[in-house]
């Protein structure tokens, strides 16, 4: 445990130069433009939502903060290896480990201060975890590496990406206008715009 808490970022390095497949992110990020664009395309055929609520809807869609896979210089040993700079590890003494690493000066001013430029998301999900994210508090979605390879093979057609990856990416859109998603974040949702019929339809579309 304390090892995938400590050196998350060294596991996300390693684990994108050597599992992911490179075009992943990419792909990823093609995937979720378009399922945006079809869900705010979707909007003009709802009847039951009025012009403003639709607006309201899609500046909050268009206001989503996506993290994807991993950030820019993740694959860089040099910038990865500036974070544990100075830290000193045994290879037979785990009780030194733990305190070399649990020492508060180090987490502060090497992991808190220089993680930090990996972006939260990156820093906070472990590089392997299979299970995408709605961050309902600051409207934004995370899909770790591990669940775009969970889905991801450059031989699979366009169809079968679309119905894996895109089921989640679409999945974890669908959080932001539920009964949860709709009221708090960045954007919060004119419920009292909103008249009882819409409001009971919009809860029967989550």
């Amino acid at each position: 445990m304390e090892t995938e808490v400590y050196f998350r970022v060294a596991f996300l390095s390693i684990y994108v130069r050597e599992v992911l497949h490179p075009d992943s992110r990419n792909m990823a990020g093609k995937m979720i433009g378009s399922i945006l664009l079809a869900f705010e395309e979707s909007l003009e055929t709802l009847a039951w939502l009025d012009d403003e609520a639709v607006m309201w809807v899609k500046d909050k869609a268009d206001a989503i903060k996506f993290f994807v896979a991993y950030p820019d210089g993740i694959s860089n040993p040099e910038k990865v290896n500036e974070i544990y700079k100075g830290l000193k590890i045994s290879e037979t003494d785990y009780s030194e480990n733990l305190l070399r690493v649990n020492d508060i000066g180090f987490f502060i001013t090497s992991l808190s201060s220089k993680m930090s430029g990996f972006g939260e998301a990156y820093t906070a999900l472990c590089p392997y975890e299979t299970n995408a994210f709605y961050n309902i508090a600051r409207n934004q979605i995370w899909i770790p590496a591990g669940n775009i390879q969970k889905y991801y093979n450059p031989e699979f057609p366009r169809w079968l990406s679309y119905g894996g990856l895109g089921f989640t990416i679409g999945h974890e859109l669908i959080h932001a206008f539920g009964e949860k998603g709709k009221e708090p974040g960045l954007i919060p949702f004119p419920i009292e715009n909103l008249n009882i019929k819409m409001l009971l339809k919009l809860k029967i579309w989550y």
